[in-house]
């Protein structure tokens, strides 16, 4: 995927190792794949989130480092899904700021793949990937 944590999708950092933050580094080194939407529409609110760890280490051209998280509204297309025209780049510090709930994600996960979707009270909350009607 491509795009651009440039505009509204926050700031951009130094160069920063390879691996998920830890509090050693500055937050705005590392960057995630989130929803056109959730960067470009205040008022959007995060509704699913995914780390793969596929995805985590590879360096973007501004220096920062992708780091796996995949942040969405939760209702996209397959449309936006598929578009890197769909696709913002933010920093995650950035992402903490806008979204507080982010932060005990960022802080506290183990690196390994996972799921969550916001409840009807907009906690985050694992998700195993089955849909409960």
């Amino acid at each position: 995927m491509s795009g651009n944590g440039s505009g509204s999708g926050g700031p951009t950092g130094s160069s920063g190792g390879g691996r998920i933050p830890d509090g050693s580094q500055p937050r705005d080194n590392f960057a995630a794949f989130v929803s056109a939407r959730l960067v470009d529409d205040d008022t959007a609110d995060v509704g699913a989130v995914a780390f793969d760890p596929d995805h985590h280490g590879d360096a973007l051209g501004d220096g920062r480092i992708v780091t796996g998280w995949e942040i969405f509204v939760g209702d996209e297309a397959e449309e936006e899904l598929s578009d890197p025209r769909f696709i913002r780049l933010p920093s995650l510090s950035w992402l903490a700021d806008r979204y507080p709930q982010l932060e005990p994600l960022f802080d506290e996960h183990d690196g390994s793949e996972a799921s969550w979707v916001a409840d009807d009270a907009g906690r985050l909350v694992p998700w195993d990937g089955d849909d409960e009607d």
